[in-house]
């Protein structure tokens, strides 16, 4: 078979996969059902999953500003450890 009947094959098989989910994504809409409680209920699921998202992108983004502030200054977390002062020998 030559290159360009590949080709050929390939794509209609793609467009034919790709056109079937089509058809059956079309044929589950059709049969279900939609009413305003339905459509109420997946704006609110909608809603609330856009408000977690949205909390966890938030939280992403807190921990990249303290890390790099971190980096940009180690300074500020080194531990701070007592200055040793006079010794003390005691006799054993």
């Amino acid at each position: 078979m030559s290159s360009s009947v590949i080709l050929i094959l390939a794509l209609c098989s793609n467009a034919l996969a790709v056109l079937g989910g089509y058809a059956l994504w079309m044929a589950y809409r059709l049969r279900r059902p939609v009413t305003d409680e339905s459509l109420a209920i997946e704006l609110r699921k909608l809603r609330e999953g856009l408000a977690a998202l949205s909390a966890e992108v938030e939280r992403i983004g807190e921990s990249q500003r303290f890390t790099a502030r971190m980096l940009h200054e180690p300074s500020t977390m080194r531990a701070t450890f007592p200055v040793p002062g006079a010794k003390t020998i005691t006799p054993h």
